[in-house]
């Protein structure tokens, strides 16, 4: 039996209900409608230089010098899936190590560790100054495809484990790299075929309480 000792969560969808916060931003700052051409036009899998292409286009040409208020009401209001405490529970119950590996806001992710204790957050930066949006972004994970595989492969180093020891739940596309480089995983809430395709389990709908019944013990 593996005695896992690392799992990776990803945020968006997995733990809080939008399937992306960048795209309920871009509805809060009224901005969807021009957000939609560029993500079809720079969000292309494993291409940080296309994804840096869309920070220029969305943080520098669209939302620079907004006021900050609302994309940090934004993280503040999303909702949690239920069942999101059972998860955590879990993992304290497991001895794991936790790590948020997500495309989605650091600052959700300060305050998911706020409300439940993670070990590591990694997630995209949007850099605030003076109560405004700066026009800089720090992409930590970028679009993700990569980047998610590399931080647990890095986060594995760091415990002195193996790969087959590691866990990562995810819901797409992006994920599957990460998916295909740990000993367990989980495509949660997916409509990724690619994901459901690798992932050692499938867990439908959002209720991570089915999510915390197939993670092994």
């Amino acid at each position: 039996m593996i005695a896992y000792r690392l799992i990776g969560l990803d945020v968006d969808k997995v733990l809080v209900k939008p399937g992306n916060f960048w795209m309920e931003l871009h509805r809060v700052f009224g901005t969807l409608e021009q957000a939609k051409p560029l993500n079809e036009k720079f969000l292309i899998p494993g291409d940080p230089q296309a994804y840096n292409k869309l920070i220029e286009a969305v943080v520098v040409e669209l939302w620079k010098g907004k006021d900050a208020e609302p994309y940090f009401d934004l993280v503040a209001s999303l909702p949690y899936n239920n069942g999101i405490g059972r998860v955590f529970e879990y993992v304290r119950d497991q001895g794991l190590k936790v790590a948020l590996v997500s495309a989605s806001s650091y600052d959700l992710g300060v305050r998911i560790h706020r409300d439940f204790k993670v070990d590591h957050i990694f997630a995209n930066k949007l850099i605030i100054e003076d109560g405004k949006i700066a026009g800089r972004f720090d992409p930590i994970v970028g679009e993700g495809t990569k980047e998610k595989a590399r931080i647990m492969a890095n986060l594995c180093e760091v415990y002195g484990i193996n790969r087959r020891q590691a866990m990562f739940v995810g819901d797409g596309n992006v994920d599957v790299e990460a998916a295909s480089s740990v000993g367990f995983s989980v495509a949660f809430n997916s409509t990724s075929e690619k994901l459901r395709k690798v992932a050692t389990r499938i867990v439908d709908g959002d209720n991570l309480e089915n999510l915390v019944e197939v993670l092994p013990r």
